[in-house]
């Protein structure tokens, strides 16, 4: 018995991906690319904020400076969003803990 043959019995062979499923594929991931670059542009207004600014939406500024420094395809807002969320939680058990 071939390779070939074996492998189809054994069900080892990817499903064939329609050209549909491709095209959605590719137009997901030139969107998701063009809105990580609208959210870098949307963090690197943050650095023209005051530190008493970037307090009130529960950022410090080295949040701002670490999440600019990853990736240039990954999105800085989702680290943002996990710095703000940590300080917040930390902050409220300190206060309940008084």
């Amino acid at each position: 018995m071939r390779t070939a043959e074996r492998k189809m019995e054994l069900q080892i062979i990817a499903p064939a991906i329609s050209l549909e499923t491709r095209w959605t594929m590719a137009i997901n991931r030139v969107a998701k690319l063009a809105r990580s670059i609208m959210n870098r542009l949307a963090v690197n207004k943050l650095t023209e904020m005051t530190d008493q600014q970037l307090a009130d939406i529960g950022l410090v500024r080295s949040d701002v400076t670490k999440a600019l420094e990853i990736g240039l395809l990954d999105d800085p807002t989702l680290q943002l969003a996990r710095a703000a969320k940590m300080r917040a939680s930390s902050r409220f058990t300190r206060i309940r803990s008084r």
